[in-house]
């Protein structure tokens, strides 16, 4: 059965009664079951826009809209600007296979291990190749090509054949990347990787560390608890576990406890980091022994990203960044 979706109507009903917390405007926009008609208009509006405006132009406007300032770009000051940078100067310098959720796990085993990576059932290259009958009672369908484009299967009861596949054809036919000027994408291959079904005790989904690394260092990382349930919380920690002021959409949690191997995730993650002037290492911990790997992203929220509970936190995190040098408008499109 699926995991189903909660609308900020139904987080806020089912919340303890001494839970005072409060939801972003923007969060509960996020958690807001989508309409697929809505969201099919908003893709085609999108892309007229992003061809009337040209890659620069909406670029700007989608950051202006999401953020509240304007950017600038061309010579960055902010994380969001430096991210915005990269999409429009440098994205010939991030390699697609770090960002290809298939071919990312070679450079894993290189780096640090196999230990880290999670155990694969099968790659596919078309949604009829999948064969559900070889596949454990619970599972996680992923498009290697691009990001939120996953299938959850906590286990089989309801579970719809038909549909999966369906969703999986969608996934395969999307190209990635574009509307959100991430171009880095459009060489990797489209596939559907199956994985093993990450569990925690008492979670429906287990705590997903979210590492930003400059330079090889870890400075923070970004913390999601609760996923999917009416407790769901976006905490911001230091690389000493120190509860940082500011955080994207969610509620914080102040009592997070620190994970047993948080050292062992702040090496892995700066191993994965190093070399790049910027990169977010997804990792989870769901017995909280081991760590597990789970992406690398180039473009964290693809630029667009919300510092709460002022922008001034975007411009302090962007000092950590010092963009590489050699990189600049040779890579420039429009």
């Amino acid at each position: 059965m699926f995991a189903k979706k909660r609308n900020a109507d139904s987080i806020r009903s089912n919340r303890h009664p001494q839970d005072t917390r409060t939801l972003h405007p923007k969060t509960e926009k996020i958690l807001r079951p989508k309409n697929p008609h809505v969201q099919k208009a908003k893709r085609v509006a999108k892309t007229a826009l992003r061809l009337f405006l040209g890659m620069q132009f909406y670029e700007r406007l989608l950051m202006f809209r999401h953020l509240g300032y304007w950017p600038h770009i061309l010579h960055p000051r902010s994380f969001n600007e430096k991210t915005a940078y990269r999409k429009m100067y440098a994205w010939k310098n991030v390699p697609p296979q770090l960002a290809d959720k298939w071919a990312v796990r070679a450079w894993v085993a290189r780096t640090v291990g196999e230990k880290y990576l999670n155990e694969v059932y099968g790659v596919y290259d078309r949604a009829e190749d999948i064969d559900f009958s070889k596949l454990p009672e619970t599972f996680v369908l992923k498009a290697t090509h691009g990001s939120a484009m996953n299938i959850l299967v906590c286990n089989r009861e309801g579970f719809d054949e038909a549909a999966t596949r369906e969703k999986c054809r969608k996934f395969l036919a999307t190209t990635y990347g574009w509307l959100c000027n991430e171009l880095w994408y459009a060489s990797i291959p489209h596939r559907i990787i199956a994985e093993k079904y990450l569990s925690q005790p008492g979670k429906a989904l287990p705590d997903d560390y979210r590492c930003f690394v400059f330079d090889g260092h870890m400075n923070h990382a970004e913390v999601d608890c609760n996923r999917k349930t009416p407790h769901i919380t976006n905490t911001t920690m230091s690389r000493d576990w120190k509860l940082l002021p500011f955080a994207q959409y969610l509620p914080c949690d102040s009592d997070l406890p620190k994970p047993p191997c948080w050292e062992e995730m702040v090496e892995v993650a700066e191993k994965l980091g190093a070399g790049f002037d910027f990169v977010r290492v997804d990792l989870y911990s769901p017995d909280g022994k081991s760590v597990i790997f789970g992406e690398m992203t180039f473009a964290h929220e693809s630029g667009w990203s919300n510092f709460l509970p002022t922008s001034q936190d975007d411009f302090e995190v962007g000092k950590l960044w010092r963009i590489a040098a050699g990189l600049g408008q040779n890579n420039r499109i429009y």
